[in-house]
């Protein structure tokens, strides 16, 4: 469980780095987000090309415990 400070770091970089302000970030946008950038695909859950916020934070405390997603939405030790 992150804090609510973290929290909303998390949100005002995800947003800044929405370039485009549709909500999302695609590929080019999260290349200034390192992890994002690194786990993209996996975080992009439903594979259509951008990951929205809500799979950002769904996605945060996996990459942060070293784990990844699979695309059943299970998760797997890295």
């Amino acid at each position: 469980v992150f804090s609510r400070q973290k929290r909303r770091y998390r949100y005002r970089r995800f947003k800044a780095a929405d370039a485009n302000r549709d909500g999302g970030l695609n590929k080019e946008e999260a290349d200034g987000m390192p992890m994002l950038s690194a786990y993209f695909c996996q975080v992009d859950a439903d594979k259509d090309g951008k990951v929205t916020r809500q799979e950002y934070f769904d996605a945060m405390p996996l990459l942060h415990s070293g784990k990844q997603m699979d695309t059943g939405g299970r998760s797997q030790t890295l």
